[in-house]
C-alpha cells in the first residue's frame, strides 16, 4: 500500500470524510503536529476559481474561533487545503451526553461562534454550513465553528428528496427556495443551533428533510419558554429574533448578534433594538420599547444569578453516578459541569468511571451556570483508535495524541503492504483502554531470503512441489530436447542456491522431448533437389544407388515415406538410379 502524501510533506493518517465536494484526510506534519488536509474537487473552472479566491480571503484569518488555514495549493491537479487539526468533541455529541446545555453557557457559546461568523463575513466568506456537529467544545471550555463552505454561493434549489431530517434543521426559509448562503442565512443556523442547545431538539423536526423543509417556510418554532421554563427572557429573545421568517427582521449582523448574546452573559447591557421602528411611531412609544427589553435584560440576569431562589442554587449529589448521569443532573439544576478528572486508583464501593467525589459538593449552594468538578474512580479509559495502515512512526503519533503509548512492536514478513505499515493492533480499534496504557503493534517487514532449491533434472510435478513448498511461484516454458526425456526439468533461472525472496518466480525449463517434422516428398526430384528439400525441412540425407527403374539421377524411393513424422534431424533415405 503506498504511502499519500500531499504537498511532498502532508503524510496522511486517515480518511475523515468524503463528499460530493471532495475528500477529508487526517495527516501529520513534519514537525508532528496533526493537520486536516481537505481535498476539493470543483465541478468545473469558474467554481474552481470562486474556491481558490475564497481560501485565499480565509487564510488571512488568524481568531480564536476558526481553525488556522496553514497552507493550500495544488497537487497533482487537485486543490488542496491544509488547516489545523481541532480537538475536543463537537457539540451534536455533546448534547447527546447531557440532553441540554445550561442557559450561561450556550449564550457564551453563541457568542463566540458569532465572533466566527463575523471574522467570515467581513471578508465577504458565507459559513453555509453552520451546525451543532461543526462546533468543536474546546479543552478550554471555548468553541471552534468549523466545516466553513469555502466557494457556498450556490444558489440551486436544495434538493430534499431521500435526504434525512437533519439535513434540513438549520436552512432559513430563503435557503429552501434555492437562495444562496448569506449573512441572514448563517445566522439563522446559528440561531437554530442556539434552541437546539437550550430545547435540547432542533426548532423543528419530522421524519424527512422535505417535511422539515415544509415547517421552516410555514410553522413557527415551539416558544422556548414552554421548552426549558430556566430560559432567560433576554436569551430567549435574542434566539427567536435569529430564527424569523424574513431575513430582514433578523440580526442585522453576526457582530449585532454577538453584543446581544454578550449582554446576556454580562447580565448588565440591554439587547439592541429588535428592529427599526416606522418613522411614524412617536419618540414617547419607542422608549417604552428600550425600557420594556432593558427590563427584561435585568431580569434575565437576576433569573441566571438565581436571585430569586434565596442564596443560588443547590448543587446536587452525582456521586455514584456515572459521567452522563452526572452531567445530565448538573445541567438540570441550572449548572456547568467543570474540571472532570480521574482518581487514578480504585475507589471503596465505587465502581471505575463512576463519580467518587464532586467540588462543591453536594447540597452546597452555588451562582447559576457554575461549574461543579468531578472526580471519577479509576483510571480514565480512552477509545482506542485505529492505526492499522499507517507507518509504525505516524502510529507513535496518533497513540500519543489521544494517551496511549506503543508497547511491544513485532515484525511480520510479507508483501501485502509496504514495509514499515502498521498491519494489526492490540487491543482494536475501538476497545477501551486506560489512559497511558499500551497498544501492541505487527509492523510489516520484507520477507527474508531463500535459497533456491535444485529442481534440475526432476520431472516437472516434482520442481513444482519443491519450489512452492519453499514458498517460491513457478513458471513453466516448455522446450523440445532430443537428449532431456519428456517432462523432465532441463534446467531453472534462478540457479540452484541463489538467495531469492520469498514468493519470487523461478522460471523452470521442461523438455517436451525430441520434436518432430513431417518428412517431405521427394520422389520424382533430382538428386540435387531432394537434398536441399530435405535439409530445408531439417533432416539430414543418405543416398543408395539401383540400376534402372527410371530416370538416371532421379529419386525413385525414400524412407521414411513422405507424410509421416520424424524427428527433427534424423536421417531420409533416398534411393536414386544410376
Amino acid at each position: 500500500m503506498d504511502e499519500k502524501v500531499f504537498a511532498g510533506k502532508y503524510r496522511v493518517v486517515r480518511e475523515l470524510s468524503a463528499d460530493a465536494t471532495g475528500r477529508t484526510w487526517l495527516a501529520v506534519a513534519p514537525d508532528g503536529d496533526q493537520v486536516v488536509v481537505k481535498v476539493i474537487h470543483p465541478p468545473d473552472a469558474a467554481t474552481a476559481e470562486l474556491i481558490e479566491h475564497d481560501v485565499d480571503l480565509a487564510s488571512g484569518i488568524r481568531h480564536d474561533s476558526l481553525p488556522a488555514i496553514l497552507e493550500w495549493g495544488h497537487d497533482d491537479g487537485d486543490l488542496f487545503v491544509v488547516r489545523e487539526y481541532v480537538g475536543g468533541n463537537d457539540l451534536k455529541t455533546e448534547l447527546a451526553l447531557q440532553d441540554r446545555f445550561a442557559p450561561a453557557t450556550v449564550a457564551r457559546y453563541g457568542s463566540q461562534a458569532a465572533e466566527a461568523l463575523a471574522q467570515l463575513h467581513a471578508r465577504g466568506l458565507m459559513h453555509g454550513n453552520v451546525r451543532t456537529a461543526n462546533l468543536l467544545r474546546m479543552p478550554s471550555d471555548e468553541v471552534k465553528l468549523v466545516g466553513s463552505g469555502l466557494g457556498a454561493r450556490d444558489a440551486a434549489p436544495v434538493r430534499m428528496l431521500g435526504l434525512p431530517a437533519s439535513d434540513a434543521w438549520y436552512l432559513a426559509p430563503e435557503r429552501v427556495e434555492g437562495e444562496p448562503p448569506s449573512v441572514a442565512s448563517d445566522i439563522y443556523a446559528l440561531g437554530a443551533v442556539l434552541y437546539e442547545l437550550l430545547a435540547g431538539r432542533p426548532p423543528f423536526e419530522g421524519d424527512s428533510a422535505a417535511t422539515v423543509a415544509d415547517h421552516q417556510l410555514h410553522a413557527m418554532p415551539e416558544p422556548l419558554a414552554e421548552l426549558a421554563p430556566d430560559i432567560p427572557p433576554a436569551l430567549d429573545a435574542v434566539v427567536m429574533r435569529a430564527l424569523e421568517k424574513a431575513p430582514e427582521e433578523r440580526w442585522h449582523s453576526a457582530e449585532e448578534m454577538k453584543a446581544a448574546l454578550d449582554a446576556v452573559v454580562r447580565a448588565e447591557s440591554p439587547l439592541p433594538a429588535a428592529a427599526s421602528e416606522p418613522a411614524a411611531k412617536s419618540r414617547a412609544g419607542l422608549w417604552t420599547a428600550v425600557a420594556v427589553v432593558v427590563v427584561l435584560v435585568a431580569l434575565g440576569a437576576a433569573w441566571a444569578l438565581g436571585l430569586f431562589g434565596g442564596g443560588g442554587i443547590a448543587v446536587p449529589d452525582v456521586v455514584g453516578k456515572s459521567l452522563p448521569e452526572a452531567r445530565a443532573a448538573v445541567v438540570a439544576a441550572g449548572l456547568n459541569v467543570g474540571a472532570v478528572t480521574y482518581s487514578g486508583v480504585s475507589e471503596p464501593g465505587i465502581a471505575d468511571g463512576l463519580v467518587a467525589r464532586q467540588t462543591p459538593v453536594a447540597g452546597a449552594k452555588a451562582a447559576a451556570a457554575a461549574t461543579v468538578d468531578l472526580v471519577l474512580a479509576g483510571r480514565e479509559m480512552l477509545s482506542v483508535p485505529d492505526v492499522s495502515g499507517i507507518t509504525e512512526a505516524q502510529a507513535v503519533v496518533l497513540l500519543d495524541k489521544v494517551g496511549l503509548t506503543v508497547g511491544s512492536v513485532s515484525s511480520v514478513p510479507t508483501t501485502a503492504v509496504s514495509a514499515g505499515v502498521v498491519t494489526s493492533q492490540t487491543p482494536e480499534q475501538g476497545a477501551q483502554a486506560a489512559k497511558g496504557s499500551a497498544v501492541d503493534l505487527w509492523v510489516a517487514q520484507a520477507p527474508l531470503g531463500v535459497a533456491v532449491p535444485d529442481v534440475s533434472g526432476l520431472r516437472q510435478a516434482a520442481a513444482n512441489t519443491a519450489l512452492v513448498n519453499a514458498g517460491f511461484v513457478t513458471k513453466i516454458v516448455p522446450q523440445a530436447s532430443s537428449s532431456i526425456a519428456s517432462g523432465i526439468v532441463i534446467d531453472q533461472n534462478p540457479s540452484a542456491g541463489v538467495t531469492a525472496q520469498a514468493g519470487a518466480t523461478v522460471t523452470i525449463r521442461v523438455s517436451t522431448g525430441a520434436a518432430t517434422t513431417i518428412v517431405p516428398n521427394v520422389v520424382g526430384k533430382t538428386q540435387a533437389d531432394a537434398v536441399n528439400v530435405l535439409t530445408a525441412a531439417g533432416f539430414l540425407s543418405t543416398v543408395t544407388l539401383q540400376t534402372g527403374g527410371g530416370t538416371v539421377g532421379d529419386v525413385v524411393a525414400q524412407s521414411p515415406a513422405s507424410g509421416t513424422k520424424a524427428a527433427t534431424g534424423s536421417t531420409v533415405v533416398i534411393t536414386v538410379v544410376k
